[in-house]
């Protein structure tokens, strides 16, 4: 229900709405009003993507690739790659210099005998994304992935079990984020353990947008003109 409220102007009667004090407060984009909650993603097909990042094109297998370094998705959107750990990385390639259980032929990130996690950073927001890991070594191992927004903020964190096997059988498990809100700035995927570990094909969802600016020097003074005049106009009611 809207309130009507009369305001005295010398001879004059003046007659407002609430609604159009209320309608100061709405100029002030309150973005992160709605929270992310990202879930779990289990399978490439699920996650939906629609950009991906090659490793392919970093060059041939073998390739040692700088610890940080940035690589231009499919769809053009250049996207910063790091790890926690030092040295370089090094372009691999299922079944030629890789023996796992990626998609036979897949060219493959690998952290090169140091741990992760690896970061990818999209310079915007994104939905989600996820990639296949496995373990440099045989047996079962627990992936992790977490998401983090523009302020370098946990979104959330999940873990996977998986198995590392030379199977070459596209079997490798595939562990994904995905959120509901473009929310994701950052995802970085690793393992519980320290050990090494290679990537296929990281999938994205959603082309990388800046998110909006949310305050400024003129916010604080417009949302206190706006609280003001919703004060004022209740007053004058009870008078």
């Amino acid at each position: 229900m809207i309130r009507t409220v009369y305001i005295l102007g010398g001879s004059m009667i003046r007659k407002r709405t609430l609604t159009a004090a209320l309608a100061v407060l709405a100029l002030v984009p309150f973005a992160n009003l709605a929270e992310a909650a990202p879930v779990l993603v289990t399978s490439r097909s699920a996650l939906g993507g629609t950009d991906f990042l090659d490793w392919g094109i970093l060059g041939p297998t073998g390739t040692l690739v700088p610890n940080a370094f940035t690589i231009t998705s499919s769809g053009g959107v250049e996207v910063e790659i790091s790890k926690a750990s030092a040295g370089d990385f090094q372009r691999r390639e299922q079944a030629f210099s890789w023996t796992g259980n990626f998609e036979p032929g897949a060219p493959i990130l690998y952290t090169n005998r140091t741990p992760g996690p690896i970061s990818i950073d999209f310079g915007g927001l994104v939905f989600g994304g996820g990639a296949q890991i496995q373990w440099v070594q045989f047996g079962s191992f627990t992936a992790t992935i977490e998401a983090f927004d523009a302020a370098d903020r946990s979104l959330g964190m999940f873990t996977l079990t998986g198995s590392s096997t030379p199977a070459n059988d596209n079997s490798a498990l595939f562990i994904g984020i995905l959120d509901t809100a473009q929310s994701i700035a950052r995802i970085e995927i690793g393992l519980t353990t320290d050990g090494a570990f290679a990537i296929n094909r990281f999938d994205f969802v959603g082309t990388p947008h800046r998110p909006t600016q949310i305050s400024g020097p003129g916010t604080p003074a417009l949302i206190g003109t706006g609280l003001v005049g919703v004060a004022a106009l209740r007053r004058r009611k009870r008078a």
